[in-house]
């Protein structure tokens, strides 16, 4: 029963209601932590949107995740992409990659993720990153699997509100945690905002 209004999926997922956010590069230990056309989810626009929306909720389109391997995983086509989503974002480049965006609600546990991913394919349309931006009540079961499947590592920044990991020996990329300026438990989702981007 992953159940939200309309509305809420298509703000939370990027294509509505966004803003840019940027930082130097090396600012808290990791180089070109946020590219300056990365867009970030605004977690206020989440909380508000599921907070009028009441009782009144449809079901969500989109595939069920069971396991955060199913989506954050190299061995993916734009042609799965599209069949797997309804709806999909595929105007998007970044130098020689195209990048497919969709929305993604993964359940309603305080561990699951809301928010946007996009997957950035070559010329010869092999994976080589994917991106995500959203909100979550939990971090820890996504901070696991990170650390776990794709050996990111805990970095020092110089923000201490942020917890921020980088990509393993094999893999490029970063992670970022940052609570929101009030942790409040009857807002589940949307606690912690979550940047992350990995690079093969």
């Amino acid at each position: 029963m992953r159940l939200l209004i309309s509305a809420m999926i298509f703000t939370a997922a990027g294509f509505g209601y966004m803003q840019y956010k940027t930082a130097p590069a090396g600012e808290d230990g990791l180089t070109g932590l946020f590219a300056e056309d990365e867009i970030l989810v605004d977690p206020e626009i989440v909380s508000e949107t599921l907070a009028e929306a009441g009782d009144e909720v449809v079901a969500v389109s989109g595939p069920q995740v069971q396991d955060f391997s199913e989506i954050f995983r190299f061995d993916l086509t734009p042609n799965h992409v599209m069949n797997k989503w309804q709806q999909v974002s595929a105007s998007l480049r970044h130098l020689d990659l195209q990048g497919y965006r969709v929305p993604l609600v993964t359940g309603i546990d305080d561990t699951d993720l809301a928010g946007s991913l996009t997957y950035y394919f070559d010329t010869r349309q092999r994976l080589r990153r994917i991106t995500f931006v959203g909100t979550t009540g939990n971090p820890l079961r996504l901070t696991h699997f990170m650390t776990q499947q794709y050996g990111f590592h805990r970095v020092v920044n110089q923000d201490p509100r942020r917890e921020s990991y980088a990509g393993g020996p094999k893999l490029g990329g970063y992670y970022t945690i940052t609570p929101m300026g009030l942790i409040d438990r009857n807002e589940s989702h949307s606690n912690f905002s979550i940047d992350l981007r990995i690079d093969i």
